[in-house]
């Protein structure tokens, strides 16, 4: 299923590229417009994976974001890492069997990241705004952890938190049950 899942999504990816492409050789003056610094353009790979129906919908009060569950342990290593961006409304979620203190690592990271952190009981519990990506190839971010055990993490685009007001308490939701990992 899983090299399904993976081929389907590769496939869709593609798709979705070619499209970009197009759009973009149009011969149109059109260029997307900034916002600030956590904004950056579609990922093909994200909107293809969201046209397969394949993300999970998380609402924080107003912010509604379309998640990619990293589930297994490779899911979870390469997380964003070789990516170019991230759709404005997108993440990526991490669901762990249990609460614990996780510790994530930004390789090969090219855009920065907020991090917020969530209880068991879908609380916010921490929150960490706008962690840089490397500043050269081969650079870590290392040891970057909540305050207290989480059994979830979503990774949204630099700004998300300050932007969408996000605060400690602040309840989380799912469209439907997201994948447990290990």
């Amino acid at each position: 299923m899983t090299s399904y899942r993976s081929s389907l999504a590769a496939f869709l990816a593609v798709v979705a590229l070619a499209a970009l492409l197009a759009s973009a050789c149009d011969g149109s003056d059109s260029t997307p417009e900034a916002t600030g610094p956590g904004t950056v353009t579609p990922n093909p790979t994200l909107v293809a994976t969201a046209a397969a129906g394949e993300l999970i919908e998380i609402r924080i009060g107003d912010l509604v974001l379309h998640a990619e569950e990293a589930v297994t342990p490779e899911e979870r290593a390469q997380g964003l890492s070789d990516r170019a961006s991230m759709a404005l409304d997108g993440a990526m979620l991490f669901v762990f069997t249990e609460e614990r203190m996780p510790s994530f690592t930004m390789r090969r990271m090219q855009f920065p990241l907020d991090f917020i952190w969530v209880s068991a009981d879908r609380r916010v519990v921490d929150l960490t705004e706008n962690v840089p990506n490397p500043n050269a190839p081969g650079e870590e971010r290392n040891d970057i952890s909540p305050a207290v055990n989480v059994l979830y993490v979503i990774e949204v685009n630099a700004g998300v938190i300050a932007d969408n007001g996000i605060e400690i308490g602040d309840e989380v939701t799912f469209d439907r049950e997201p994948a447990f990992g290990s």
